[in-house]
């Protein structure tokens, strides 16, 4: 089964829906939850909105005009449930627990991962969401600018701000 195929079990209804979608949740889960997680910088609170996610996919679907759109229609939906989860919470969110533990002998990725998330944590959700879709997901611009609404020019205008912002923040 390939993706458009899916997309349309699911939007019509049939009998195979249910494994068309979960065909669908198959396919995505890995990227949604990763951008989800960059975004809100929690696994717990990843894995709701990851799961949020996928239900509004589900009970939206049929509302999806053009099939070929939907991994950016899917896209937008996690980003806009993570940045709205972190706006109701409004807080910035500590190094995880393994860094307090810092030794000689840890990992230098566990702990450059650990930095990225802490100074991603430190930006706006807006800022955070471009940084994560653009340099984690691999996201053009143009798509960047779909997903989140926005006009090109404001996606470059972010970019360039929130790398403004990172830099201040590792200068000593």
């Amino acid at each position: 089964m390939d993706l458009l195929e899916a997309i349309k079990k699911v939007q019509n209804g049939r009998e195979q829906s249910i494994s068309a979608f979960e065909f669908l949740i198959e396919k995505f889960k890995n990227r949604i939850f990763t951008v989800c997680y960059r975004i809100i910088g929690n696994i717990e609170d990843a894995k709701d909105i990851s799961q949020d996610t996928f239900v509004e996919i589900y009970m939206k679907l049929k509302t999806l005009q053009d099939p070929r759109k939907f991994s950016v229609w899917i896209y937008k939906i996690a980003v806009n449930k993570s940045i709205n989860f972190l706006r109701k919470k409004r807080r910035v969110l500590p190094f995880s627990k393994a860094n307090s533990f810092v030794t000689e002998e840890i990992n230098k990725e566990i702990i450059k991962r650990d930095t990225i998330n802490f100074l991603l944590n430190r930006l706006t959700p807006d800022y955070r969401a471009v940084l994560v879709l653009f340099y984690i997901e691999d996201k053009t611009i143009k798509e960047i600018a779909s997903i989140l609404d926005i006009t090109e020019s404001a996606v470059k205008m972010r970019l360039k701000r929130a790398r403004e912002k990172l830099k201040k923040f590792t200068e000593v």
